[in-house]
């Protein structure tokens, strides 16, 4: 589980696994809850050489680098200067009354093999489907 209490802000993720994983991320603004998200991963065969802990440690980078518009997952893309990068496709909005999805792919930029995916989809429970 990985929290945050912040500026009258809260945030929760609650996870499970390693490798391949599904887990629950909730926000609160001002005690009323801001948005729900699940969403599900996997780190794929990996190169010679490549090991599960660096996929995961440049996912986490990652996913530091959300921002406050789109409080979902991480920044749209992050790194390919190095080994990794990191790619987040979004589709709706915070504000969609259907809420938002996505998916993000961690590509090993030398060998150009994807080793990572992560589907993902949530919404804010406040907003009502015309």
């Amino acid at each position: 589980m990985y929290r945050i209490n912040q500026s009258g802000c809260q945030y929760k993720d609650v996870y499970y696994g390693d490798d391949a994983f599904f887990g629950c991320e909730r926000a609160w603004r001002g005690g009323e809850l801001a948005f729900v998200m699940q969403y599900c991963g996997r780190v794929l065969s990996l190169p010679e050489g490549v090991r599960s802990a660096q996929v995961i440690a440049h996912l986490q980078q990652s996913l530091m680098q959300v921002s406050e518009e789109q409080p979902f997952r991480g920044p749209e893309t992050c790194g390919g200067t190095d080994s990794f990068l990191y790619e987040n496709l979004v589709f709706g909005s915070l504000n969609h009354p259907r809420g938002f999805h996505g998916e993000e792919h961690i590509v090993h930029v030398p060998s150009s093999r994807l080793v990572y995916v992560c589907l993902w989809h949530g919404f804010r429970p406040d907003l009502r489907v015309v």
